[in-house]
């Protein structure tokens, strides 16, 4: 695709994939690997590998069409933030919980939050 058979849309996508790509290789290539591990829910390998690919490399990845990554929280996060929205006393709570779903399921037991 060139710049001018770009969306708005499209290029928002772009744009996404290119800063999240971006900050991936910045981690890994910083010494912040395992950070990135946890931040984004990828590989090692993963990791390992946008951390040494080029700028051009990492534009041209960005332009695919396809969103890079998917968002890691569970329906039952979304629910809860919007039902809670306007209650910022439980902004760190809500926080909490949502880190302990992704990274290891639900309150009992289920893994389908997992990522």
């Amino acid at each position: 695709m060139t710049g001018d058979q770009l969306t708005e849309t499209d290029q928002d996508i772009v744009e996404l994939n290119f800063s999240y790509l971006m900050k991936i290789r910045e981690m890994a290539r910083t010494g912040h690997a395992k950070k990135a591990l946890l931040v984004f829910g990828i590989s090692q390998h993963s990791i390992n590998r946008i951390g040494g690919m080029s700028l051009d490399a990492l534009r041209e990845v960005s332009r695919t069409g396809l969103l890079c990554y998917k968002p890691r929280c569970p329906d039952k996060f979304w629910k809860e933030l919007s039902e809670k929205a306007e209650d910022k006393s439980l902004d760190n709570v809500r926080n909490a919980h949502m880190l302990l779903m992704i990274a290891g399921g639900s309150e009992n037991g289920d893994q389908s939050y997992a990522a």
